[in-house]
């Protein structure tokens, strides 16, 4: 699952790349084509203004505008003189800053705007950009449609019926239709300039949506959905699985935690980003409110530096001066007398129509500050307003100064909208890059759990129990610390207890020793005194009776030193030396060796001849195997139908080794000292060969034991096996 879920993670971050890279390449494109429009749109208005400069207005009309990406329009005193295309409403067009591209949003197109000015006309410059009008021009050469149709060479048409058109981009999607309509004349010449602007205060922009920055920004709001909807359900799945099982793991426990605190943390820093850019603008839009009221009062207090007071007798030109800095400041301009009436207006319709009353808010009057700024209303409409006092040039106060700012919801999105196009690509790889280092973190912070647990689970009294390295100073290095203690002290005591199990061992051999010993010494020391006492009373008796007794007295003596050459043997039996045997091929051999000198007595082998690697001595398992093989011999003698059989068998990791006979087998209050050193059943023998076989086997890591089943007796031997 967490494969998968890494694997869903890169992909996203592939997506997320290759989605912001084609939106990136697609806007920085279209940047270059609106680039080639404005410089060409630029050349050609240059073109204008040599004409108006050196020739007579009438000689505009031979210049050839023929494929050209633009719209030119020329305005003298009287209002629109000239334009290269009757298909827009000039009336929707605001003056701005002379020399200056501004975007426009007109009735039927999205456009960039140049206002530039020679002797004493003023040429407006349109660059269309999007087109929202289907228009009746059947073989679409308006001018409106070049930027898709001639400089973007990945734009395509297609027609229908009735004069129906569709452009579609180099993927083949829709972008929008043309359909034959019969669009309204534009207006006549004298008519034209009707009005330049609406009111700058109660504008409200229409951006469209579906741009480059509002598709990026959409992309990014989905993947980001996308990739913590995926962590949450990878959350809740796990959740849910072990709350059944009851087996939830700590790296589990830490990644769902720190995830969900990550989304929450994400969450809570979006909205406050988010609400931080709307308040930034907003209060950005205040100080650049009580800026330009600055600016407009300074102008005005210049201009009337030497009335005493303002009356009906200075609104016109009043007004006319509020016009112009109308116009320069993009915003509209109230003047108020000293009791508040209204004196002038950049917009004295709004007035005259009752949209504003006469009268100024009460407000500035009890400021306590040169600039106030109060919100007002107009129906359902909310504005914000800057009112500084008016002075003459012996600072005697003649009026209020009232310069409206609409801030519309467009405008804050607009705002919010291009912060988060920047900033959601940092936003969505912190995101990305966050859940991998909890993974990571989870990983990390458990490992010194994970490294103690590892140790204790390979910990065994009797084997080497390695140390954990960790160097740092925390509460796991207090904890391995613990465990590495622990370590010591266990093999001291090893150390200790093997001590003294070595010496428990050598005064048990000893007692054994004195044991096997004292056995053969009785007879022999009887004997003795008996020939001892013949020869003082019976001479004649005394040689026959030695000559019967020397024979056991050897025998006894031969004992005694096979006695203490077994013992000394186990005393001396040397470590083993571990290394890779082929069992199989070992045990096959000793199988034949006793079936060769065995012959009374059938002897079975059931298994691999080769090819069964174990780890162990070579020459040890050799005598163990021999061993086993000899006392099932020995159990069998007397026996009817006596029968051995050796089978090697394999299981995981174990190779496994039984000898079964069909003799006497082992009784039953005997069989817990079957390995003891020094018991024996037989009559004869040291009763150390299962206790050397036991040792040996032990010591390659491997077990030894046996069961019995009525006579059936079966010894095994399991032996590590290397696959």
């Amino acid at each position: 699952m967490r494969s998968y879920l890494t694997h869903i993670i890169l992909l996203l971050v592939s997506i997320a790349t290759l989605s912001c890279t084609s939106l990136e390449s697609r806007g920085k494109r279209l940047q270059k084509v609106v680039s080639q429009q404005c410089k060409a749109a630029e050349t050609l208005t240059n073109t204008f203004h040599d004409v108006l400069n050196s020739a007579t207005p009438d000689s505009v009309r031979h210049i050839n505008t023929d494929n050209q990406h633009c719209v030119i329009y020329i305005f003298n005193e009287t209002g629109l003189c000239f334009w290269t295309d009757n298909t827009l409403a000039v009336s929707d067009v605001r003056m701005n800053t002379f020399n200056q591209w501004f975007f426009q949003d007109l009735n039927n197109v999205q456009a960039l705007c140049l206002w530039t000015s020679v002797k004493n006309f003023a040429v407006l410059t349109i660059v269309p950009l999007k087109h929202r009008y289907p228009f009746e021009n059947q073989e679409l050469q308006n001018v409106f449609f070049a930027p898709f149709l001639f400089l973007d060479k990945s734009y395509s048409i297609s027609s229908g019926d009735n004069n129906a058109y569709s452009i579609f981009d180099a993927s083949g999607r829709r972008l929008f239709g043309l359909s034959h309509k019969d669009l309204s004349p534009a207006d006549e010449a004298q008519n034209s300039n009707t009005r330049f602007s609406d009111s700058f205060s109660y504008r409200s922009l229409s951006h469209d949506g579906d741009n480059t920055r509002a598709r990026k920004i959409r992309t990014y709001y989905l993947l980001i959905l996308l990739f913590f909807s995926i962590y949450v359900a990878y959350a809740i799945y796990i959740l849910f699985r072990h709350y059944i099982r009851h087996d939830m793991r700590l790296t589990d426990r830490l990644q769902v935690l720190f995830g969900m605190v990550l989304i929450a943390s994400f969450v809570i820093i979006y909205a406050i980003m988010v609400n931080f850019s709307r308040r930034s603008y907003e209060a950005q839009q205040r100080r650049d409110l009580t800026q330009k009221a600055a600016y407009i009062q300074k102008f005005l207090q210049e201009t009337y530096f030497f009335n005493t007071t303002l009356d009906a007798t200075n609104t016109q030109s009043l007004n006319v001066s509020l016009k112009d800095l109308s116009f320069a400041y993009h915003s509209d301009i109230h003047v108020y007398d000293i009791f508040g009436r209204l004196i002038g207006s950049s917009q004295p319709d709004l007035f005259a129509n009752h949209i504003i009353g006469h009268n100024m808010a009460p407000k500035p009057y009890f400021a306590d500050k040169p600039t106030c700024l109060m919100s007002e209303k107009i129906s359902e409409l909310s504005y914000l307003s800057a009112y500084t006092e008016f002075y003459n040039g012996d600072y005697e106060l003649i009026g209020y100064i009232a310069v409206p700012l609409f801030i519309s919801s467009d405008e804050v999105n607009d705002a919010v909208d291009s912060l988060l196009s920047r900033l959601l690509p940092i936003y969505l790889a912190i995101a990305v890059l966050s859940v991998l280092l909890v993974f990571w973190l989870s990983r990390q912070l458990i490992r010194p759990l994970k490294l103690v647990s590892d140790k204790m689970r390979d910990f065994a009294i009797g084997h080497k129990n390695e140390k954990i390295d960790y160097a740092d100073k925390d509460e796991f290095g207090q904890l391995i610390g613990y465990y590495n203690n622990m370590v010591d002290q266990l093999e001291s005591s090893l150390k200790q207890l093997k001590q003294a199990e070595r010496q428990e061992a050598w005064r048990t051999m000893a007692r054994q020793v004195a044991h096997e010993i004292k056995n053969p010494l009785t007879p022999m020391r009887l004997t003795i005194q008996q020939m001892q006492r013949l020869k003082d009373i019976d001479p004649e008796r005394f040689s026959q009776y030695f000559d019967q007794s020397s024979p056991l007295l050897i025998e006894q003596i031969d004992n005694l030193s096979h006695i203490a050459t077994s013992f000394s043997d186990f005393a001396k039996m040397p470590e083993p030396d571990i290394t890779t045997v082929d069992v199989a091929q070992k045990l096959f051999a000793v199988v034949n060796l006793f079936k060769a000198n065995i012959r009374e007595i059938p002897i079975n082998y059931l298994g691999q001849q080769q090819g069964v690697i174990v780890t162990t001595d070579t020459e040890q398992i050799t005598q163990v195997l021999n061993n086993l093989l000899k006392n099932a011999l020995q159990a069998l003698a007397a026996q009817p139908d006596p029968e051995i059989t050796v089978t090697l068998t394999t299981a995981k990791n174990w190779a496994i080794i039984n000898v079964i006979d069909n003799g006497i087998g082992v009784p039953e209050d005997i069989r817990d000292k079957i390995f003891v050193p020094n018991f024996t059943t037989k009559s004869t023998g040291s009763g150390l060969g299962l206790a050397i076989s036991k040792h040996i086997v032990e010591a390659s890591g491997g077990k030894i034991y046996f069961h019995c089943d009525g006579n059936k007796t079966t010894f095994t031997i399991e032996l590590p096996r290397i696959i």
